[in-house]
């Protein structure tokens, strides 16, 4: 039923360290040798030995890149400040009175920045500039010394048509000349009395 076995001694090989060495040396020599031969005719040899350049980086507004990757930032603009908003009084200035047109003393002719126009016959110049008549008359723009001046003279007397006397001595009797006329529609001889009557009936009327 039981069966024997016979177990026999194995030796040990004897393996020469020497030898192995050597040929482990040999190999690797070789090795090194053929990779250096294939890599110093191409372009990567060069990466082995110098440091690789520096990525160039995108601008500031484009993002940044990260491995490669371009990465985008938020484009959220703030409130700016203005420098508007406001707004002055108007000053109204300018021509008042034109040319030729009746202004009466202390009448304003011209508003106006700085002294364009000069102040001449019977005319004044304000602290602001501004031109006034003196005296009631026409105003006229002239040139004097190489200088523009507004002056003001005298409006001529205006004479009266037929019909405008005619409604004058209607409207505005002279006193006199009306007792004197209502006298003498009564009378040629009247006393002075009577005439003083007359004319406080008039005066009265």
């Amino acid at each position: 039923m039981y069966q024997t076995y016979q177990v026999a001694a194995v030796e040990e090989p004897t393996v020469n360290r020497e030898a192995l060495l050597q040929a482990v040396i040999a190999g690797g020599a070789t090795f090194l040798a053929t990779l250096c031969l294939t890599v110093v005719g191409s372009s990567a040899a060069q990466s082995l030995f110098v440091a690789p350049a520096a990525p160039v980086m995108a601008p500031a507004y484009y993002g940044q890149a990260v491995n490669g990757l371009h990465v985008m930032e938020a484009h959220k603009k703030g409130a700016g400040s203005t420098k508007n908003g406001r707004d002055s009084n108007s000053k109204r200035r300018g021509v008042k009175v034109y040319g030729d047109q009746p202004v009466k003393a202390g009448g304003i002719i011209v508003r106006q920045v700085g002294s364009t126009w000069h102040p001449g016959t019977n005319a004044g110049m304000g602290k602001d500039y501004t031109v006034f008549a003196k005296e009631d008359g026409l105003v006229k723009f002239e040139t004097q010394r190489g200088r523009k001046v507004i002056s003001v003279y005298p409006a001529p007397e205006k004479e009266l048509t037929a019909h405008q006397k005619r409604r004058q001595q209607i409207q505005w009797p002279p006193r006199k000349s009306a007792a004197l006329a209502m006298a003498t529609v009564a009378g040629n001889n009247v006393a002075v009395d009577e005439v003083e009557e007359v004319e406080d009936e008039v005066e009265n009327n």
